[in-house]
């Protein structure tokens, strides 16, 4: 998540964050992948003609999970969906960075 994201995005450093600090604790995750489905893009309109990105509707799915911490406590997530909007930003270097990711 990091690699791809801007330092600024709140959204993208806060699953990042939690991740991180579930696994340095000894925790870990049981189950499958989230899978993110991309709805219509829109272009960003700026009045700085440097600034070329989109704003995307991601959807993303994920199966039943189980958040287990150090001490073997276990937190049973059912299955579901989150939405986001994201707004990526094609930036110097030649690649896309997300700049922000707001829950819906």
């Amino acid at each position: 998540m990091r690699a791809v994201s801007a330092t600024t995005c709140s959204g993208c450093s806060g699953i990042a964050d939690a991740l991180e600090q579930l696994y340095a604790d000894g925790g870990h995750l049981e189950g499958g992948e989230h899978t993110p489905n991309l709805g219509a893009a829109t272009k960003i309109k700026t009045s700085d003609k440097s600034v070329f990105g989109y704003r995307i509707k991601v959807v993303v799915t994920y199966p039943s999970q189980v958040v287990v911490s150090a001490d073997n406590a276990r937190d049973e997530r059912r299955a579901g969906e989150a939405s986001f909007m994201a707004y990526v930003q094609w930036i110097d270097g030649g690649r896309w960075r997300l700049d922000i990711l707001d829950a819906q």
